[in-house]
């Protein structure tokens, strides 16, 4: 995957999970930072947002512990 500098976390696992989280740099519509996810290749889903790092980083360190069956649950619930 490209490497972004605006870029704080990326999880590429084996199962087709991919978990990116960034700094937005601009048109922050959701907020200062946001996670993304995409299963299988499918289109990226925005699945949270908020205005603080160190927030941001432990969501994304909770999502990178969950299984691919409860990833596509929040997948399927978030913002397209």
């Amino acid at each position: 995957m490209q490497e972004l500098k605006w870029r704080l976390r990326l999880e590429e696992r084996k199962d087709g999970v991919v978990i990116s989280t960034i700094k937005v740099p601009f048109l922050k519509w959701y907020g200062e930072y946001e996670i993304a996810i995409s299963v299988d290749g499918l289109p990226w889903h925005v699945c949270f947002s908020c205005e603080n790092e160190e927030e941001v980083i432990s969501k994304h360190e909770e999502y990178v512990k969950m299984t691919k069956d409860e990833i596509i649950k929040l997948y399927n619930s978030c913002i397209i």
